[in-house]
């Protein structure tokens, strides 16, 4: 169970560097600032 708990906790993090990646990418294409996108992923 609590392996599991690592593991679920590791497949979130990694969705969202993900999206904070798309994010960003979403971001520079609107020619927005990448630094405002840091406090969105950071919650």
């Amino acid at each position: 169970m609590c392996a599991q708990f690592i593991n679920d906790e590791f497949q979130l993090h990694r969705f969202r560097k993900f999206r904070f990646f798309m994010d960003e990418k979403a971001l520079s294409k609107a020619g927005g600032n990448p630094a405002a996108a840091t406090g969105s992923a950071a919650i």
